[in-house]
């Protein structure tokens, strides 16, 4: 089978965090060389991530915008966040001076500085960031790059700029504190480099950084820069070149480092670049280069490409490659064996060799040391009468083994365990299938969530990833969605299942997710009466999850069949006034019990063919389900007219982007129209749920606005109906309102006449005299 392996790609960065790489971006095959557009959206939504250990590649997909810069970015990573600064966008002078941050727990993109030309450092690429920490407070820091020199930010005081052919190049150093998100410009002092892209700056320590390389735009450098930052300043010191019978490394630019951290001290590994194929490692307590030799092409042979640094040891350490603006783009694996105070390169593999050798190694380690240390998450055991299945299952109980009365004689000695270790428990307790679906149950039986092809309704599998990010987004409902503390007793979390705490009313209670390839299983152990709302909140998130993904909403609710004869589902289908339930493979559907229907609203009634129908309650009165209904633009805009000066905070907190509007001459009022209108036409999560998140998150500007939503969503206006009679029997004299068949209802007519009583008091009574 053949090994997955991200697309060919060079301009692009890879950054490690824990024993995975994350790579986002770069110049690719069937990339639109455009400001912004859906296809490039949809391209750039996914993140590549590779789990070192086992030298595996997934695609996995991001949720809000990414950054417009995809080219030629710096990224820098504090914690779990990795951050993304500048960029291009590949085409004419469109130059970016963004930053974004990226959680690698939630995948979730956030926009931290737009783009601007009135503030900031210069919009540019080709620069280089990483991370600092003074006083315990993180910062980021940005050196270089190239840009447009016309459109672009005022000049950084004691900055440089060369310009050439209407673009520039600048030595601009700017900080970002994280405290407070702003920008600022730190006194440099020493041996400023002169203006450069194509550098590489790698962190050395939490306030010291190493620059190496670069173009200025008439010769390429090998130059070294040791930087030394505080607070409010950064100290340059330059290494030349000394000549002679020095080792040192020719000049170039847009080659690729890392640090790599040994007991004789810490050293910069260099690989390739613009005119150059070779590899070189600086010692920087002594600062001295050394060529490392006889390493392939296939590593030496590349600019614009990755480099990242894992250590599996203190004394072993992999650089994975990957990309390059060459024809070897895929990934390579270096081994560099630290050995009496020297770094030798061990081994090169591609990535068949070094999962391969994963394998080998582990299977070696648990060979030499006679013992094996598992963390089991889901044992199935198949496998002929003799195979060892009674004894495995008794040595994962810590049980006595087996004896030969209770179970097939086996070849080899049975043993007991010393220590079982089940997801951070002591012990793992046997229970039946049975027994384990009674402790999830309460009286409402599991509903199923299932995929099926809209022509043929042929069941499909769930797709691929979704079950994951269906619970990231569930989990971005914090207001009623927790996680479970993995130590009590009803905590499931494997790769297929989660178990979550929901809260209803004040009242924790527990969500249980099965993923069981052909459907998702769900149980509720709280209250039935909130079950609605539980399904509700789930099939949001999989439409987020199906939006993000790009997917089809083709799923549907279901039931296990009650007949035993076929594996089949009872499908819950919506029909006017109520829901019919129709078996995919029984020809007469089994009767479903009433403590199926809590899902739903009310119990089943039966129709002329015996046929079980749900009917919906038209009069219900809870709220929460109007939450998740799509607001209008004319509600939004009504509601929050008095706060339409907050239209960027608005924006901001609805994921919109509002950089355009911030310098605009635009009345406030008509900015908070096109933000609304921009949020509906995103079409993601669109919901008056949303809405009263952000009022909550912005109390002091939206306390009002919330009251106001509040008793809007609680009126008649917003729960819809009808009356006798329609706006046509009134022989209305609006006809293009009418002609737009857009919300036509006497309904509308009276919300209008209260929203302006002043201009349409009498007209209201006239209505109400009519409609009675």
């Amino acid at each position: 089978m053949e090994v997955y392996q991200p697309v060919k790609r060079d301009r692009h960065s890879t950054v490690q965090v824990g024993d995975y790489l994350y790579m986002w971006g770069g110049r690719q095959p069937d990339l639109p060389l455009v400001h912004d557009n859906e296809k490039k959206k949809s391209m750039c939504s996914v993140v590549e991530v590779c789990h070192v250990p086992t030298g595996e590649w997934v695609q996995k997909p991001t949720i809000a915008d990414p950054p417009l810069g995809v080219h030629n970015y710096a990224a820098a990573v504090i914690r779990n966040e990795i951050f993304f600064f500048g960029g291009d966008c590949g085409h004419g002078d469109c130059f970016h001076n963004s930053l974004y941050s990226f959680n690698v727990d939630t995948f979730n993109w956030k926009e931290l500085w737009p783009t601007t030309s009135h503030h900031g450092p210069m919009m540019k690429s080709g620069s280089s960031m990483i991370a600092i920490k003074v006083k315990d407070e993180d910062y980021l820091a940005v050196i270089g790059g190239f840009g447009s020199s016309s459109n672009n930010t005022p000049p950084q005081p004691g900055a440089q700029y060369s310009e050439s052919y209407g673009y520039q190049r600048c030595n601009e150093v700017h900080m970002y504190r994280l405290k407070t998100g702003e920008w600022t410009s730190p006194t440099v002092t020493g041996d400023r480099p002169p203006p450069i892209n194509g550098l590489t700056l790698t962190s050395i320590t939490n306030t010291t950084a190493i620059l190496f390389g670069g173009y200025d735009g008439e010769r390429w450098s090998n130059d070294v820069y040791v930087f030394e930052f505080t607070d409010t300043s950064v100290k340059c010191t330059k290494f030349s070149n000394p000549g002679e019978s020095v080792q040192w490394p020719k000049e170039r630019s847009i080659h690729s480092s890392v640090l790599i951290n040994c007991s004789s001290g810490p050293h910069i590994l260099v690989v390739g670049g613009f005119g150059t194929s070779d590899c070189w490692l600086l010692n920087i307590n002594k600062m001295e280069w050394k060529e490392l030799t006889n390493i392939p092409h296939s590593v030496t042979d590349r600019e614009y490409h990755s480099l990242s640094v894992w250590s599996e040891t203190q004394t072993t350490h992999w650089i994975i490659e990957f990309g390059g603006e060459t024809s070897i783009s895929d990934t390579r694996f270096i081994e560099i064996i630290s050995s009496t105070g020297d770094l030798v390169v061990q081994s090169v593999l591609d990535i068949n060799k070094y999962q391969k050798r994963r394998i080998q190694d582990a299977v070696g380690k648990w060979m030499e040391e006679g013992s094996v240390d598992l963390t089991v998450t889901r044992v199935n055991m198949l496998g002929a009468p003799g195979a060892g299945k009674t004894c495995t299952q008794l040595l994962l109980l810590n049980e006595d083994p087996p004896i030969h009365d209770t179970s097939t004689p086996i070849a080899c000695p049975a043993v007991r365990a010393t220590r079982v270790a089940v997801c951070d428990k002591t012990i793992w307790n046997r229970v039946t299938r049975d027994k384990l679906l009674d402790q999830l149950e309460t009286n409402a039986k599991p509903l199923l969530i299932v995929w099926r092809e809209e022509e043929s309704e042929e069941i499909l599998p769930v797709p691929t990833g979704l079950f994951p990010l269906t619970i990231v987004h569930l989990l971005n409902q914090k207001e009623c969605v927790t996680k479970i503390s993995p130590s009590t007793p009803e905590y499931y979390k494997f790769r297929d299942a989660m178990s979550l705490k929901i809260t209803f009313e004040g009242k924790e209670d527990s969500l249980h997710l099965i993923n069981r390839y052909t459907h998702i299983e769900v149980y509720f152990t709280g209250p039935t009466q909130h079950c609605p709302l539980v399904r509700k909140l789930l099939t949001t998130a999989i439409d987020n999850s199906s939006d993000a993904m790009h997917l089809k909403h083709n799923y549907v609710n279901a039931f296990a069949c009650l007949s035993k004869r076929n594996r089949c589902y009872c499908i819950v289908r919506p029909r006017e006034g109520g829901h019919i339930v129709n078996c995919t493979v029984c020809s007469v559907s089994a009767a479903i019990s009433s403590d199926h229907w809590y899902w739903f609203e009310s119990g089943p009634v039966e129709n002329d063919n015996k046929t079980q129908i749900k009917q919906v309650n038209d009069q219900s009165s809870d709220e929460n389900l109007q939450l998740d209904e799509k607001p209008q633009k004319s509600d939004l805009h009504r509601l929050f007219t008095s706060s339409a000066a907050h239209y960027s905070t608005i924006g901001t907190a609805l994921d919109v982007d509002v950089t355009d509007l911030l310098h605009s001459p635009m009345a406030a009022s008509d900015k908070l129209i096109l933000v609304f209108q921009r949020w509906i036409d995103s079409n993601k999560g669109v919901t008056w749920r949303k809405v009263l998140q952000v009022c909550d998150d912005y109390p002091d500007q939206l306390g009002r606005v919330k009251a106001d939503v509040e008793g809007f969503l609680s009126s008649d206006s917003a729960r819809g109906g009808s009356r006798r009679g329609g706006p046509g029997s009134a022989r209305p004299t609006q006809k293009r309102w009418i002609k737009s068949n857009k919300g036509v209802t006497w309904r509308k007519v009276l919300q209008v006449c209260e929203d302006y009583p002043e201009e349409f008091g009498e007209a209201k009574a006239e209505v109400k005299g009519f409609l009675t």
